[in-house]
């Protein structure tokens, strides 16, 4: 999950932006697959080219937001899936 907020570990009022992070090699099992989530602030507090290099639901390849169970808030922009950099 990365969520751009204002929390109990903010030390000032300045929010940041995240860019161009991949996760790579993620396997989750369960009876319950977890809720994912990416949401910026606002349009200048926000998340874009986040890679999902090899995600697994369960043994499952997870190919795009909805098998990833993965909701994309409105200041995100540009997640992939499959191999990073291609």
């Amino acid at each position: 999950m990365i969520v751009i907020r204002e929390n109990a570990y903010s030390n000032d009022t300045e929010r940041g932006k995240v860019r161009n992070i991949t996760y790579s090699d993620v396997s989750v099992t369960g009876k319950r697959t977890p809720l994912f989530s990416f949401n910026g602030l606002d349009a200048r507090h926000t998340i874009e080219g986040v890679w999902l290099d090899n995600l697994r639901l369960n043994g499952n390849p997870a190919l795009a937001a909805a098998e990833g169970n993965l909701t994309l808030g409105p200041h995100m922009s540009d997640v992939r899936f499959g191999k990073a950099g291609k």
